[in-house]
């Protein structure tokens, strides 16, 4: 799913690995951060998205949740 915001641009996916977590990619520095500053952004070369970002679903449905509202 990409989420088109103001401030920020993910693509947020299923962790392949573990249901519970969403796998957040951001293509420039700093939008993941944004959205949740708590998280712990990896950073790749050769893929489409150069940052990374694993975290709990209901973080993520929170901060989109509150996002959404703020429109």
């Amino acid at each position: 799913m990409w989420i088109f915001l103001n401030d920020a641009f993910v693509s947020i996916v299923a962790d392949r690995k573990d249901r519970t977590r969403l796998l957040v990619r951001g293509r420039l520095p700093g939008d993941i951060e944004r959205l949740w500053p708590e998280a712990e952004v990896l950073e790749g070369q050769g893929s489409d998205y150069r940052f990374r970002a694993f975290l709990p679903r209901a973080a993520v449905v929170k901060t989109i949740t509150r996002r959404l509202r703020d429109i």
